[in-house]
């Protein structure tokens, strides 16, 4: 991807081929008669049609078929429309896409290389496909386009609702200003009198519901915990995640799972001090994640109240419907040893549990294998362009495996060494330069549950 259709294209938090649920009567309402009126400075804006589109693209193969005024004051947004094929399996399948940014830096997007983009004259296809992004552009941007059988399309939100035009080719933008709060609906009537609809909020997110929420102390997005799937009396597992911002330098925070033991007592917690990793592993953190101290867990059915005392004073915490997850996240100065957690029973009894680094934390079954030194790199005299990995870990494991250079790596067992293993790194096939370094990690899994400790091993090809 080059760096103009990275600046382009939105920030996608969220995209959704909405061939959706069919709403005769039940839906949600319009609030107001649908108006075609002005925009709303600072609120909502609406792209209108281009009378005659100018070509655009490089190569020009495409027109640019929308214009909306950007609500916070920035320039001018368009759509490019552009046709696009490629051939798969053997047969020339063609696609109509679009692009949609600043319209002065459209005349330059790369349309040979295609975009967002659907098949044309695909069968069982809805009567809309809908985007929803933020960052790049405006605050939040809906996008998309609309068959014919659409007679009429309309989005109710901030500032009021609106008729939706869309163009010659049906697609259709709506821009929403940062200030904007709330929620966006968009309605679609079809030509057979069904009625769908489409929903977001402003500003748009991939956190579900009823997870537990916790501010950023820097005024950072905020945090969310949310539960793991399938919990047992003896192994709770919750992860902590953060909200994409609008910062595109700046990627969300995702954290390892931790997991507790509910059996063993009626809240199980643990206080992590996150830092920003340089070469983030399975679930992170990445190299932008801002420090923090983040504690986590959570309760029984037996807990009334969960609550954490530090030298600002007493909060109780909210704990999310979906998983009885508690969260709080502190500025990096406070550590476990300043944090006091105190668990309320219905019973009225009062747990207290001071420096909560690890409160019922859930103990593996089985020992987790550890590397032994590093991964070592070899070339195969053998292979050409082959590398030869070898590890050494300290236990067996039932599946090991190494990512390098973007590959995973299944690490087989050498036989007659016991806690030798050997894999094998060809995908380099077809590449013309030689390999001349790469990082390596190596992991495990056993039956110690879903996620186990990571250790990360480096090295460099000679």
């Amino acid at each position: 991807m080059t760096r103009l259709r990275a600046v382009l294209l939105l920030v996608l938090v969220l995209a959704a081929s909405v061939a959706g649920v069919v709403v005769a009567s039940g839906g949600p309402p319009d609030p107001a008669p649908p108006r075609a009126g002005d925009d709303v400075p600072g609120v909502v804006s609406i792209g209108r049609p281009v009378e005659r589109p100018p070509v655009a693209g490089a190569p020009p193969t495409g027109t640019i078929e929308l214009r909306a005024t950007d609500p916070d004051g920035g320039p001018t947004v368009g759509v490019l429309q552009f046709p696009w094929s490629k051939v798969r399996r053997g047969a020339l399948v063609r696609y109509a896409c679009h692009a949609q940014g600043p319209e002065a830096r459209l005349p330059r997007y790369p349309t040979a290389e295609g975009g967002p983009c659907r098949p044309l004259g695909t069968r069982g296809d809805g009567p809309w496909s809908v985007s929803v992004g933020s960052g790049a552009v405006a605050g939040v941007a809906i996008g998309g386009t609309v068959r014919p059988q659409v007679r009429r399309l309309t989005v109710a939100g901030p500032g009021g609702t609106f008729v939706v035009p869309r163009s010659r080719t049906g697609a259709f933008l709506v821009l929403y200003g940062e200030a904007a709060r709330g929620s966006a609906v968009l309605t679609a009537r079809l030509a057979d009198g069904s009625t769908r609809y489409y929903r977001t909020s402003l500003p748009p997110t991939l956190r579900p519901d009823g997870v537990a929420l916790a501010p950023d102390p820097g005024g950072l997005p905020i945090w969310w915990a949310q539960g793991g799937p399938r919990p047992t009396p003896r192994r709770t597992c919750v992860q902590v995640n953060q909200d994409a911002g609008r910062d595109p330098r700046r990627n969300p925070a995702s954290l390892r799972p931790v997991c507790g033991d509910l059996a063993r007592g009626a809240v199980f917690a643990r206080t992590i001090a996150v830092e920003p990793r340089s070469r983030p592993g399975t679930f992170g953190p990445g190299p932008s994640t801002p420090r923090r101290t983040v504690l986590v867990g959570a309760i029984a059915s037996r807990v009334r109240e969960v609550a954490v005392v530090t030298a600002a004073g007493r909060r109780v915490l909210p704990v999310g419907a979906a998983g009885r997850t508690f969260l709080a996240v502190f500025p990096p100065s406070v550590r476990s040893f300043d944090l006091l957690l105190e668990v309320t029973l219905r019973d009225g009894r009062v747990q207290r549990f001071p420096n909560p680094r690890a409160v019922n934390r859930a103990v593996a079954r089985h020992p987790i294998p550890r590397i032994v030194g590093a991964v070592r790199l070899r070339r195969d005299p053998v292979g050409g362009r082959r590398v030869v990995l070898t590890a050494r870990l300290d236990r067996p494991a039932r599946r090991f495996e190494v990512t390098f250079l973007g590959r995973e790596v299944r690490m087989r067992p050498v036989a007659g060494s016991p806690g030798r293993y050997r894999g094998v790194y060809d995908g380099d096939r077809g590449v013309r330069r030689p390999i001349v370094s790469g990082r390596v990690y190596g992991f495990s899994t056993l039956a110690c549950g879903d996620h186990c400790d990571v250790r990360p091993a480096s090295a460099r090809l000679p």
